[in-house]
């Protein structure tokens, strides 16, 4: 009994995974005009059948996976980027580059999106793992 709950576990987590990720992160420059975000989640076990949805502004940008990564270019201006409950407001500058990573978090019973606008230098280190989302 032990071992068929302990498998139904692991089909039920793991089932969550699937989903398209494309090639490992190369980087693009972005345009003078606009501004690049990237949108990433590093690969963790824990959390990791959960994805949940970007929004810009209140617009849908992408619906972020464990281990992927998402290049979206915009215009500049102020930025409200949020995934659940959480939120980063920053003003962005044309010809620059942003990066907003994903993170979940237990709460009382399920995991919750988390997001933060990171450095470039440590943004650079924890992206290289990620595949693009298509």
């Amino acid at each position: 009994m032990k071992k068929f709950i302990l498998c139904l576990f692991a089909i039920v987590t793991l089932s969550g995974c699937a989903h398209d990720l494309g090639n490992r992160f190369e980087p693009i420059t972005p345009r003078d005009n606009m501004v690049l975000i990237y949108y990433y989640r590093p690969s963790h076990f824990l959390g990791s059948g959960v994805s949940y949805d970007i929004k810009e502004n209140g617009r849908h940008i992408v619906t972020l996976y464990n281990g992927g990564y998402f290049p979206y270019m915009t215009l500049a201006g102020q930025k409200t980027i949020t995934a659940g409950d959480s939120t980063v407001s920053f003003y962005a500058e044309n010809g620059k580059t942003y990066f907003i990573r994903g993170k979940e978090h237990m709460g009382l019973i399920f995991y919750h999106p988390s997001i933060k606008l990171v450095p470039e230098d440590k943004a650079w280190r924890e992206i290289q793992m990620c595949r693009l989302i298509q």
